[in-house]
């Protein structure tokens, strides 16, 4: 029998104003918590944060979500999860809350992906996999490196390195 169980949802919506709205929810046996975000598209900046403690073992956990302020400005990139910790971490923070936000801050980067693809779709723009790779390595180099599909060592990467920039012609479909 399980003594402790946990789930994590977390929905990202584009909204009209050009920017990502981010809603988590994390419920455990302990904790009941909502987190609403908004982020900057592209750079995927942090614009606004409102969470609450639906419910929560300690009234002394309610403190935590004032510092939430602090996240304001932070992009979304290779040090995301470590500035989160700086600014709403240890003893003025809450684990969980940095657990759901750090999970949010990863699906706003695949949400990125997809409104970028329902872009490129909407204009019927078809690319060979190494030269898309490569666009996007130009606008998210910060994207090398952070999983194995994404290294160095990949063959999709070795690929897109090997492709000149001049030689990317976008094709429209028929």
């Amino acid at each position: 029998m399980s003594i402790f169980d946990r789930s994590i949802k977390v929905e990202v919506e584009w909204m009209e104003e050009g920017k990502f709205g981010v809603t988590g929810h994390l419920s455990d046996t302990y904790h009941e918590i909502k987190l609403d975000a908004e982020f900057s598209h592209p750079k995927l900046e942090i614009l606004s944060v409102k969470a609450e403690f639906i419910r929560r073992p300690h009234q002394e956990c309610l403190p935590a979500l004032e510092n939430l302020e602090r996240l304001i400005g932070i992009r979304v990139k290779g040090d995301f999860y470590q500035r989160i910790q700086e600014s709403v971490g240890g003893a003025a923070g809450c684990a969980h809350l940095n657990s759901l936000f750090y999970e949010m801050g990863q699906a706003v980067v695949q949400g990125r992906f997809a409104k970028s693809d329902e872009l490129i779709e909407d204009l019927e723009v078809k690319l060979p996999r190494e030269k898309w790779t490569k666009l996007w390595l130009q606008m998210m180099p910060g994207m090398r490196n952070t999983c194995i599909a994404w290294s160095d060592e990949s063959p999709m990467i070795k690929k897109a390195d090997e492709t000149k920039l001049e030689d990317i012609n976008i094709i429209k479909s028929q």
